[in-house]
């Protein structure tokens, strides 16, 4: 074979290769077709080139049927576009045998409606194109808000006629690492609590009690070691008045044995803040218990001013006294 031949097949070779990427190209495109299930509330758009009477917008009933004047309801939920394609254009043939192309399309994807509720930017219903995953969902929703409790997000479903609610952790929103991956259904709920709401459901075994000089006392939910600082700013921060150099540690067994019995401990952050002492941020767990004590002044210092002002008054009233007698 002739170097000129051999340019010859090869390009034959690159062409077919070009034909058959291309085809794939186009393959790709169309697997909506082949994978989006039609449902209820979905509006679909239908084309009839040969006969554009016919052309118009269908919308699936709760019976999940479109009605076609020409041939009455025909039931199309739970079909690909591809299949519901076909299954029109073999009904619209029966009336029209002229009629050899059927195009549909769905102008509305509202069988995929899903609700994002709660700490999210722009609470609401959210239509896609195919099942989203969680994260997709908080993205549509504008993300978490400020006060989210990512850790104990819901996701409730309708699962044989009733509502079906589980405890998701989406903290891995902010740190791109370990997000479920789950796919929602058209009809689900995704429910972002607040720091203050997270405690609904979540038993103290899952979580640490948090009490006292915090600015939301709460049971911050984790699932592992965690640093006492990393807690109390998820039960809304020490407050002003807390006194966080004497904070009161209950935790089970030490760090080494979880099963022994309570241990109390007394920690003193201030050492964490002011010198970086490890002791000072000691790292807690599920069924721990926290309490920040707050600073209150005493009998005489509440009641030193009044008494300062009696004084201040009596005072003022003797030396009026004494300038009037004169």
């Amino acid at each position: 074979m002739s170097r000129f031949q051999r340019m010859q097949m090869a390009a034959l070779g690159l062409a077919l290769a070009g034909v058959l990427m291309a085809g794939g190209v186009f393959a790709q495109d169309d697997e909506p077709l082949d994978v989006y299930k039609i449902g209820q509330g979905d509006v679909l758009r239908l084309n009839v080139p040969q006969q554009p009477e016919l052309d118009g917008e269908l919308t699936v009933q709760a019976d999940g049927s479109v009605y076609v004047p020409q041939l009455g309801k025909v039931m199309v939920a739970g079909l690909t576009l591809g299949e519901a394609e076909e299954l029109l254009g073999q009904r619209l043939r029966l009336y029209n045998p002229g009629i050899s192309q059927v195009v549909l399309g769905v102008v509305e994807y509202n069988a995929l409606r899903i609700f994002a509720l709660g700490a999210v930017a722009t609470p609401g219903s959210y239509t896609f194109e195919a099942p989203p995953t969680l994260w997709e969902v908080l993205r549509a929703a504008g993300g978490p808000a400020e006060n989210a409790s990512l850790a104990s997000c819901r996701v409730i479903s309708v699962q044989d006629g009733r509502p079906v609610s589980r405890t998701v952790n989406l903290t891995g929103y902010l740190t791109g690492e370990d997000f479920p991956r789950i796919l929602l259904q058209g009809g689900d709920t995704l429910v972002v609590p607040t720091v203050a709401d997270g405690t609904v459901g979540v038993p103290p075994a899952r979580g640490v009690q948090v009490f006292g000089g915090v600015g939301q006392p709460t049971t911050v939910p984790i699932e592992g070691p965690t640093e006492m600082l990393t807690v109390l700013m998820l039960a809304g921060a020490p407050i002003e008045t807390a006194e966080i150099h004497k904070i009161d540690w209950v935790h089970r067994g030490g760090e080494l044995n979880r099963q022994g019995p309570n241990v109390p401990t007394r920690v003193n952050m201030r050492q964490f803040l002011e010198k970086g002492l490890p002791s000072g941020n000691p790292v807690v767990h599920p069924g721990d218990v926290i309490y920040l004590p707050q600073y209150r002044e005493s009998w005489l210092q509440r009641s030193l001013p009044l008494f300062l002002a009696l004084v201040s008054t009596a005072t003022t009233v003797l030396l009026a006294y004494d300038t009037l007698s004169d």
